[in-house]
């Protein structure tokens, strides 16, 4: 989703609600230091200071796209440790507990 505020729109506030239930990825193109670092609080993806040319933007989305699956791998592994950690904890514990008693 390509999010273009023009730089004299002061309503930018109004696409919060958007940004935080998204499921493509945003990027913001506007001039304003400030409405950019406000939609990237928000949620969106990527920023531009000013229009990109159409190739460049379909480059940024599939960025966009790449890091939000590397993230889920991420997360997906950390999940794979935590799991992997608590098994192995408990079954050094076990008999660790009939060894001191």
């Amino acid at each position: 989703m390509l999010l273009a505020i023009p730089p004299e729109d002061e309503n930018y506030s109004a696409w919060k609600p958007l940004l935080a239930q998204k499921d493509a990825p945003v990027v913001v193109v506007s001039p304003r230091p400030e409405v950019i670092a406000a939609c990237l609080s928000w949620g969106a993806d990527d920023y531009c200071l000013e229009p990109l040319p159409p190739h460049l933007l379909i480059i940024r989305v599939q960025r966009c796209l790449e890091r939000r699956h590397l993230r889920r791998q991420v997360e997906l592994a950390g999940e794979d440790k935590n799991r992997f950690v608590s098994l192995i904890s408990h079954e050094v514990k076990t008999p660790m507990t009939s060894v001191k008693g």
